[in-house]
Formats: structure tokens, C-alpha cells, sequence
């Protein structure tokens, strides 16, 4: 037998002694495996010196067995570590691991001063087919409006004033955070849910037409930096339903709260605060002098699947407005106007963003 070396470095010649494969004759062969056996046993499973006769150093087998046990043990532990991780992130944020599922939403009107950002980086201006994603912020400074369309189908209204963060577009739970001002959501009717929340109370759509109120001390402020203050005192938190129902959920009560259409509800309400907790009847004569809902109605009747489901607003007509002067594409030079005409009376008119009250 030609001698070579082993894996392990011991001489073939060495390690089998006059047990070398041309010595052995036929008639011991038996004897011969068991020698064999004992002296691979003697080798490999009690050799103790870390260094072999070539003075290389090498882990004894019983070792390696047991290192590559432990590995193999560890390995499986991380991979449990790794499932359980994975686990509790699609539980606490399904948005997270399929970033691809979220819905977007589109900018479809702006008047005013309308801006957006994403967390942690500047304020940009919004228009029309701006693209929001989840997390981003959206408002109008001081006077003017917008109009943000969901992948859904739905539309989110911002009245003057008025800031949101897009906290959840997930496909199954859409979350929409009412952070100041008045909200109207015009909400699609599907298989999902969608939840506007404002300073901590959430107003859950069983229907598809209600307007959140989150008012504070500063909202008689129109200035940039009012709308972007960090502490406030919220004045007034509310519903109103105008079609089907809300479901009021963080109340401090045993008692399921829902307001259905043609009713308001204010959790908070400083000015008048014998009108809290109190399932109210809406006034409609007052929502026809509501400027941003007799607008949000005439948007709503531009969508069929809206426009057959107005609920209290069927009932309502927009007042009529005849305007006198001045007269349709009359030009002047002057740095003021007349205007004057005839309406119906307690309307409320808005021009370049101003309103008055008749």
C-alpha cells in the first residue's frame, strides 16, 4: 500500500502498524476489522494531546462532534429569534414588512397655502397630483382648502386651517389622524376600516359621510406658525354624520357610543360645555350656512357613488346667489370693488378667501 497522508496528518503506514493491508492474511480478517476498530476508536475518540505526530494541532473528533452540536443549536435559535421578530412587526404594523400593499394617496384640489412633509425633512408645497404616502403630514395654512383622493376611492376634505397626518394606509385599516381643524371624510364602502382620530378619540366609520372637529386656542390664528405649535388646548373634539353612522371609540364609559346620520356629538367642547357627551340633533339650517359642508356636498354629487348616498344632505339646497355687479368679465383698475347682488339670508359668502356672514 502506497503511503499517503490522511486527512488528519497520521501516516497510513503509522497509523495501521503490521495491520497494513498487504500483511493481513484471508483467515484473520475478522480479527483484523476488530483491531482496526479499536485502534480507530483509540485515535479519534480518546486522543488527548492537541498535537499530532506531525506537530500539527488539531481539535480532538469528540470536540468537533461537539462544537458542530453547538452551532447547529445556536443556528436554530436565531432562526426562532429571527420568526418570532418577523411575527410580532407584521402584528404591530402591517404596513411594515409589505410596504408594497399600502394604498397612496393623490392631491386632487388645493386653495390656499397647502403644503406636505415627510417626517424628518422640510415642508414642501402640495399640488394638484402630488403623491402622499403613509406617514406623511398634510394642512392648509390659514385660509383655503384641499382635497386628498385615497387609492380606495375615498376623499379626505381639509377645511382651512386644518392639519392631518396619514398615520395608516393599509388596505385593511386605513387611519387618518384629524391633528387640528375640520376634516370631512367622504369614506368609500368596503370590506375594511377607517378611522379618523383626533387628540386621542377615534371616530370609526360605519358609513361613508361625517366631519371631525379638532379645535384649539390658536385657531383664530392664521399665521404659518400657528398651525405648527406643539402644545394647544383643544376647544372643541366632535362629530357630525351626515350619512349612515360613527362609532365614538376611547370614551371613558361602559356605554357603546354611535351617532347616526343627521346627529353631532362633542366629546369636548370649552364654549359650551352643557353640549358634551350629548348625542345632539344637527340644525340643518345650520349646515347650510356651513360654507365647507355645502362645498363638500357639491363635490360629493360630481361622484355617483357619493351622489347616491347623501344621507341629511339630500334634503338641503345650496342658497342662491344673484350677483348684480359687477357684471361677468367686467374689468377695472382700481384697487377696489363693489360687489353687490342678493342671497338667501344667514348664507355665508367667501371671496379671495374671505368670508362674510349675511
Amino acid at each position: 500500500m502506497e503511503n499517503k497522508e490522511t486527512k488528519n496528518n497520521f501516516s497510513a503506514q503509522s497509523f495501521f502498524e503490521e495491520n497494513s493491508i498487504a500483511n493481513f492474511q484471508d483467515n484473520n480478517i475478522s480479527e483484523f476489522k476488530e483491531r482496526l476498530r479499536d485502534q480507530v476508536l483509540q485515535k479519534y475518540l480518546t486522543f488527548e494531546d492537541n498535537t499530532n505526530m506531525e506537530g500539527n494541532t488539531q481539535l480532538p473528533v469528540p470536540q468537533v462532534v461537539f462544537f458542530r452540536r453547538k452551532a447547529f443549536l445556536l443556528s436554530l435559535a436565531l432562526c426562532s429569534i429571527a420568526v418570532l421578530i418577523l411575527t410580532v412587526l407584521m402584528f404591530i404594523s402591517p404596513g411594515v414588512i409589505k410596504n408594497n400593499q399600502l394604498i397612496k394617496g393623490e392631491v386632487a384640489y388645493t386653495e390656499g397655502i397647502v403644503r406636505y412633509r415627510v417626517i424628518g425633512k422640510d415642508w414642501q408645497e402640495a399640488m394638484v397630483n402630488t403623491v402622499l404616502e403613509q406617514g406623511v403630514e398634510f394642512q392648509v395654512v390659514g385660509s383655503g382648502k384641499a382635497i386628498l383622493n385615497l387609492d380606495d376611492g375615498s376623499s379626505v376634505r381639509l377645511n382651512e386651517n386644518t392639519s392631518i397626518t396619514l398615520t395608516s394606509l393599509d388596505p385593511g385599516h386605513i387611519v387618518i389622524t384629524n391633528d387640528k381643524g375640520e376634516v370631512y371624510s367622504r369614506v368609500m364602502k368596503a370590506e375594511r376600516t377607517f378611522d379618523v382620530i383626533a387628540n386621542g378619540i377615534t371616530y370609526r366609520s360605519m358609513g361613508t359621510a361625517y366631519k371631525t372637529l379638532c379645535l384649539d386656542a390658536t385657531d383664530n390664528l392664521t399665521d404659518e406658525e400657528s398651525i405648527t405649535k406643539n402644545e394647544k388646548l383643544v376647544t372643541i373634539n366632535a362629530v357630525e354624520v351626515y350619512e349612515s353612522k360613527v362609532r365614538i371609540i376611547g370614551m371613558n364609559t361602559d356605554n357603546e357610543i354611535i351617532v347616526e346620520q343627521g346627529n353631532k356629538y362633542y366629546v369636548v367642547n370649552l364654549d359650551a360645555p352643557e353640549l358634551t357627551q350629548k348625542v345632539l340633533e344637527v340644525n340643518l339650517s345650520e349646515i347650510k350656512s356651513d360654507e365647507f359642508i355645502m362645498w363638500n356636498k357639491g363635490e360629493d354629487e360630481k361622484v355617483q357613488a357619493f351622489k347616491s348616498q347623501m344621507g341629511v344632505l339630500f334634503d338641503i339646497k345650496a342658497p342662491t346667489l344673484n350677483l348684480a355687479s359687477p357684471m361677468d368679465g367686467e374689468e377695472t383698475s382700481s384697487p377696489t370693488i363693489m360687489v353687490s347682488g342678493s342671497t338667501d339670508k344667514d348664507t355665508k359668502i367667501t371671496v379671495n378667501s374671505k368670508a362674510f356672514h349675511l
